[in-house]
């Protein structure tokens, strides 16, 4: 097998990435989730949930991983970002309809990111759908984002139900 950075094998990276979706889908009840299919559907509207572009801000080199591939069981795709910083050059290079960003991150955290974005993207109408990332889940944690400037909040670990639901009220706000 190929070797892959840091020495693991190709297949132990595959068994690693497929311990973690599984982990990530778990139910409350300790019973392995299905994996969504891929035409998932909305809650809200009973349409697949897709918003438009969507750009990822994670620092954690295994977060981003696992979302990619709960977005593509959704029928996303996204870019992605490692920090705040690069949230906004990636904003001055293109129009998302999207960002999720991640709270805790190195050089510029998700809010600051959050409170850049609504100063420089005034008009809700062009500015991107903000959805906060965040294993912060304590009362009062929701509010903080919100008062920064997300539209939206997710705990982690992110569940696919849950990002269905929010990719769906991004998508009534993009789509009308």
């Amino acid at each position: 097998a190929p070797i892959a950075p840091g020495g693991a094998t190709q297949p132990k990276r595959k068994t690693l990435l497929n311990a973690l979706v599984e982990i990530f889908w778990r139910r409350d009840g300790g019973t392995a989730a299905p994996a969504p299919e891929r035409t998932a559907t909305s809650p809200l509207s009973g349409e697949p949930p897709h918003p438009g572009r969507l750009l990822l801000a994670e620092d954690n080199p295994v977060n981003p991983t696992v979302s990619l591939h709960q977005l593509r069981s959704l029928g996303c795709r996204a870019d992605v970002a490692a920090n705040g910083a690069e949230v906004l050059a990636a904003l001055e290079r293109q129009a998302y309809d999207v960002v999720l960003l991640d709270v805790h991150m190195p050089v510029m955290d998700g809010l600051e990111a959050a409170r850049q974005i609504r100063r420089t993207h005034p008009d809700d109408a062009t500015r991107p759908w903000l959805i906060a990332l965040t294993a912060n889940t304590m009362p009062g944690d929701r509010e903080q984002c919100l008062a920064a400037g997300m539209d939206d909040y997710l705990g982690k670990p992110i569940r696919v139900p849950e990002l269905t639901t929010a990719l769906a009220r991004a998508r009534l706000r993009v789509h009308g």
